[in-house]
Protein backbone atom coordinates (compact mmCIF):
# COMPACT_ATOMS: atom_id res chain seq x y z
CA UNK A 1 0.00 0.00 0.00
CA UNK A 2 1.35 3.40 -0.91
CA UNK A 3 0.07 6.40 1.02
CA UNK A 4 1.62 9.56 -0.42
CA UNK A 5 -0.20 12.06 1.78
CA UNK A 6 -1.92 15.23 0.68
CA UNK A 7 -1.12 16.75 -2.70
CA UNK A 8 -0.47 20.25 -1.54
CA UNK A 9 1.57 21.56 -4.46
CA UNK A 10 -0.44 24.32 -6.13
CA UNK A 11 -3.52 23.78 -3.97
CA UNK A 12 -2.83 25.45 -0.62
CA UNK A 13 -4.65 22.40 0.69
CA UNK A 14 -4.48 22.98 4.43
CA UNK A 15 -5.17 26.71 4.29
CA UNK A 16 -8.47 25.99 2.51
CA UNK A 17 -9.51 22.87 4.37
CA UNK A 18 -13.06 22.64 5.65
CA UNK A 19 -14.37 23.34 9.11
CA UNK A 20 -17.13 21.66 11.12
CA UNK A 21 -20.69 22.58 10.19
CA UNK A 22 -21.76 22.26 13.84
CA UNK A 23 -20.36 25.58 15.09
CA UNK A 24 -21.61 25.07 18.67
CA UNK A 25 -19.82 21.72 18.98
CA UNK A 26 -16.67 23.17 17.40
CA UNK A 27 -16.73 25.99 19.97
CA UNK A 28 -16.95 23.42 22.79
CA UNK A 29 -13.80 21.74 21.48
CA UNK A 30 -12.04 25.08 21.00
CA UNK A 31 -12.71 26.01 24.62
CA UNK A 32 -11.97 22.58 26.11
CA UNK A 33 -8.82 20.50 26.54
CA UNK A 34 -8.22 20.54 22.77
CA UNK A 35 -8.13 24.34 22.55
CA UNK A 36 -5.82 25.44 19.76
CA UNK A 37 -4.97 21.92 18.57
CA UNK A 38 -6.68 22.17 15.14
CA UNK A 39 -4.95 25.46 14.30
CA UNK A 40 -1.60 24.18 15.52
CA UNK A 41 -1.97 20.96 13.48
CA UNK A 42 -2.98 22.81 10.31
CA UNK A 43 -0.08 25.25 10.65
CA UNK A 44 2.35 22.36 11.08
CA UNK A 45 0.92 20.44 8.12
CA UNK A 46 1.09 23.55 5.94
CA UNK A 47 4.85 23.72 6.47
CA UNK A 48 5.42 20.25 5.03
CA UNK A 49 7.11 20.01 1.67
CA UNK A 50 4.43 19.81 -1.01
CA UNK A 51 3.78 16.36 -2.43
CA UNK A 52 4.32 16.03 -6.17
CA UNK A 53 1.76 13.79 -7.86
CA UNK A 54 4.17 12.98 -10.70
CA UNK A 55 6.84 11.57 -8.38
CA UNK A 56 4.22 9.50 -6.58
CA UNK A 57 3.04 8.05 -9.89
CA UNK A 58 6.63 7.12 -10.83
CA UNK A 59 7.09 5.41 -7.45
CA UNK A 60 3.89 3.40 -7.89
CA UNK A 61 5.02 2.23 -11.36
CA UNK A 62 8.41 1.25 -9.91
CA UNK A 63 6.83 -0.72 -7.07
CA UNK A 64 4.44 -2.54 -9.40
CA UNK A 65 7.29 -3.35 -11.78
CA UNK A 66 9.43 -4.68 -8.94
CA UNK A 67 6.69 -6.80 -7.40
CA UNK A 68 5.01 -7.96 -10.59
CA UNK A 69 6.64 -11.37 -10.60
CA UNK A 70 6.89 -11.68 -6.82
CA UNK A 71 3.39 -10.81 -5.68
CA UNK A 72 1.21 -13.48 -4.16
CA UNK A 73 -2.36 -12.92 -5.21
CA UNK A 74 -5.11 -14.11 -2.94
CA UNK A 75 -8.09 -15.73 -4.64
CA UNK A 76 -11.22 -13.62 -4.70
CA UNK A 77 -13.85 -14.94 -2.34
CA UNK A 78 -17.35 -13.54 -2.64
CA UNK A 79 -18.75 -12.13 0.57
Amino acid sequence: MIVPGAFTKGTNHFAHSGSPADKDRAAEYDQGPYAGVPDQALKGLATLEPADAGSVAVTIVDVIGTLRHKAVLRPHRPV
